[in-house]
């Protein structure tokens, strides 16, 4: 249950608080990073907002040891109207050897996407290989 703070942390743009245990339902902070891309494949299936946290149901494969996630920002809204933020789902599979499909849930605080002078930010999520579009009221 909970965080596992005991792994190795290798990967670039992970921290400890970003390895998530198959019971972890918390609404988790965005990675605030540049990075795009990670070094294991991951899916998005859906994505949907629940006041400021986004639920992500994804598909990846393991399922022998814990992997990381990361919802990577930039920190920076694009200058639209409305205004965007660009999102990438990133995953480290920590060389879990085992090839089973695994589907979870991975939520994350979008909160800090809001723009101060408005009341919507178009949220644009990428996993590497496809972008999904949400709109995000507040």
């Amino acid at each position: 249950m909970g965080v596992l703070f005991t792994l190795s942390l290798f990967f670039s743009g992970f921290t400890t608080s970003d390895v998530l245990s198959a019971e972890d339902i918390t609404c988790r902070a965005l990675c605030v990073s540049d990075q795009t891309s990670g070094p294991d494949p991951i899916t998005i299936n859906s994505a949907t907002l629940n006041g400021d946290c986004l639920d992500l149901v994804v598909q990846f494969s393991g399922g022998c040891v814990e992997h990381r996630f990361c919802l990577n920002w930039a920190g920076v809204l694009a200058e639209s109207a409305p205004p965007q933020a660009f999102l990438y789902l990133v995953h480290d599979d920590n060389n879990d050897p085992c090839d089973n499909i695994v589907t979870r849930h991975l939520y994350f605080d979008v909160g800090s996407t809001q723009d101060p002078g408005g009341h919507l930010t178009i949220l644009k999520v990428n996993d590497g290989s496809q972008t999904y579009t949400i709109s995000y009221s507040y």
